[in-house]
């Protein structure tokens, strides 16, 4: 009944937060505001919710996959809970990793040290971060990650990502769900990408999932991925995932959107998971949260701690554990 009666106070706020959203872009549908085109390929890659529908990733898949075929790659960030004070920001990965996290935000580092090859600039303005990553870098190929409700700048693709785990018929708009917009403005899409797919997954879920997406959208191009782990990081180093020893008591703890996903991809590689902690998302480690990690640890008497690439690099290393903490490297895998 809290419930109910919670969404029903919520339900005015998110029908003034609709008619904005959609006022904003139907400005810029009939050019009230201006919309800016650069002189390259742009290709946007973006979600309607909130929360992690597997954005990194499929950006550091992309990069690579232009990076390939020998173009030039400047990945443009909004740099989210970032902390660093410059309006405009080129990730660098020389420094320590906890510093650089904070400065340009933990997602825009995590794809600068993945993706050396190309540049990463976090800034608001993300159109003049992308005409300095055409002046300085000559750049061929912009991904402008997280950018489907971006629309100041043009793109050539808008690549719409979807997760399978979401119960789309079950939305709200924000505030009462997860929702940044309507369901009608998947129509934007040039492509659409159902991510984290499991193994085991439904059939008759994934084609109901595909009919809902085509209601709206007829004409994008849809694929399917699934999250794959790649390799486990001890110490800044990267260790084949059969080198990881399966029957360790083992404690895992995250800081991100979707912490189910995680803790079903640590099930999936059958990891002896006796204790899980979740922390918000974009969490940042203080003393008091690394002292609880230990309490945890021994309390639970756990052998190793796991945790997520976007955790790691946040965990300095003075922390008294750090030799048993372990961090999954996820890639992404595409499907028929």
């Amino acid at each position: 009944m809290k419930t109910n009666f919670s969404q029903y106070l919520l339900w005015p706020i998110g029908k003034i937060y609709e008619l904005i959203t959609n006022c904003r872009i139907q400005l810029y549908k009939y050019k009230i505001m201006e919309s800016i085109t650069l002189p390259c390929q742009v290709v946007s890659v973006g979600n309607l919710t909130l929360g992690g529908t597997g954005k990194t990733p499929y950006t550091i898949y992309l990069a690579k996959l232009y990076l390939s075929q020998n173009k030039r790659v400047g990945i443009l960030s909004r740099g989210y809970k970032r902390q660093g004070k410059n309006a405009l920001d080129i990730v660098e990965t020389n420094k320590d990793s906890i510093l650089a996290a904070k400065i340009y935000g933990d997602e825009p580092y995590l794809i600068a040290k993945n993706v050396p090859q190309a540049v990463v600039i976090v800034s608001a303005d993300r159109c003049k971060a992308g005409q300095l990553a055409i002046d300085q870098y000559q750049t061929d190929v912009l991904i402008l990650d997280d950018g489907y409700q971006h629309l100041r700048l043009n793109r050539n693709e808008n690549i719409l990502l979807i997760d399978y785990n979401s119960d789309f018929t079950q939305e709200k708009l924000f505030p009462q769900g997860r929702l940044r917009e309507s369901f009608k403005n998947i129509k934007r899409a040039t492509q659409i990408i159902i991510t984290k797919i499991p193994i085991d997954y439904q059939e008759e879920t994934l084609t109901q999932l595909i009919n809902f997406l085509k209601q709206y959208n007829s004409s994008a191009i849809i694929s399917k991925t699934r999250l794959i782990v790649k390799n486990f990081s001890y110490q800044n180093n990267l260790l084949e995932v059969n080198s990881f020893k399966l029957n360790q008591k083992t404690l895992a703890f995250s800081g991100i959107a979707n912490e189910p996903n995680f803790i079903n991809t640590l099930k999936s590689l059958n990891i002896k998971l006796i204790h899980q902690m979740k922390f918000s998302d974009h969490h940042w480690y203080n003393q008091n949260d690394l002292d609880l990690l230990i309490k945890e640890f021994n309390t639970y008497q756990a052998e190793v701690l796991v945790t997520t690439t976007k955790d790691y690099l946040k965990i300095p290393k003075s922390f008294p554990l750090y030799n048993k903490l372990y961090a999954i490297e996820i890639g992404l895998e595409f499907f028929e």
